[in-house]
């Protein structure tokens, strides 16, 4: 009786660290995309820029000559 009891408990005890592990994980994906999310927009916002300075240059290139 007190050996199933154990076995019960030790089952129960790695049931619960797995859970709190994917639960673990779980959180990281979510922080993960949302800096993905984050750094496309960054990339975007970077594309745009750097359109705004070629337009810019070819103005001030076609000012120059």
């Amino acid at each position: 009786m007190f050996s199933k009891a154990l076995k019960k408990m030790d089952e129960n005890t790695v049931n619960f660290m797995i859970e709190q592990m994917k639960k673990a994980l779980e959180e990281k994906d979510v922080a993960l995309s949302e800096k993905d999310a984050a750094l496309s927009e960054k990339d975007v916002a970077l594309s745009e820029k750097d359109a705004e300075i070629a337009a810019l240059q070819a103005k001030l290139a076609a000012l120059e000559h």
